[in-house]
């Protein structure tokens, strides 16, 4: 369930069928807190409703910060039997539903529609962070590519994933890899970090004697 609070209703669930559609639970976070509160058993129960069905499987969405709308990733099936991976867009109060680009390769490590604005934020499984934009459909930014550069002796690798906005919006979090190669070997250095919204550089959060994965990475509130 997304975007819980006193009196709100729960905007999703994150129930797909299977994968094909995606619903939402129009219930109070009060009511499905009640002792008598009984969960729907069935998709014709009326307290679910039919957002997004689309026809090709569908994963990964997020939420606009007014609930209006709905981006998410999609597997459109092509005239030539092959598939295409796209981010689209789901528009509530009209029922449009766009391309808003070509998704950023074949792994997800993070999909999340920043606080305020159009911007939604999206990590691969090459250490990349993106900015999709859903005003301006077919603008895709890359925020943090990962990079490979000289330091000495020393050649750095720093790579992003899992890209979550803090709640203000003015910072993002992310899981940082970094591996630092020269003679003695290649060690390699996970942490949570921050970086501004504007990409690289990134701030580690943690030292490097301290082993961990931060993965996936939450604020909050």
């Amino acid at each position: 369930m997304d975007r819980i609070g006193p009196g709100r209703h729960v905007p999703d669930s994150g129930m797909n069928n299977p994968g094909y559609s995606i619903w939402r639970l129009n219930v109070t976070v009060d009511q499905a807190l009640a002792p008598d509160y009984v969960p729907p058993s069935t998709y014709a129960d009326p307290r679910l409703q039919l957002v997004l069905d689309q026809g090709d499987p569908t994963a990964h969405h997020t939420w606009s910060p007014d609930g209006s709308r709905l981006a998410y990733r999609c597997s459109m099936a092509q005239p030539d039997g092959t598939r295409r991976l796209v981010v689209r867009l789901k528009g509530l109060m009209d029922g449009s539903d766009q391309v808003l680009g070509e998704w950023i390769s074949d792994v997800s490590t993070g999909f999340m529609w920043g606080p305020s604005g159009d911007r939604i934020v999206a990590g691969n499984g090459l250490g990349d962070v993106w900015a999709f934009h859903a005003d301006t459909p077919g603008l895709r930014t890359l925020l943090a590519p990962a990079r490979t550069y000289k330091s000495g002796k020393d050649t750095i690798t720093e790579e992003a994933r899992y890209p979550r906005f803090r709640p203000d919006g003015g910072v993002i979090g992310i899981s940082y890899y970094k591996s630092v190669t020269n003679k003695s070997g290649t060690p390699v250095y996970r942490s949570p970090a921050i970086m501004a919204p504007t990409g690289w550089p990134a701030k580690a959060l943690l030292s490097s004697s301290i082993v961990n994965e931060s993965i996936p990475l939450g604020w909050t509130p």
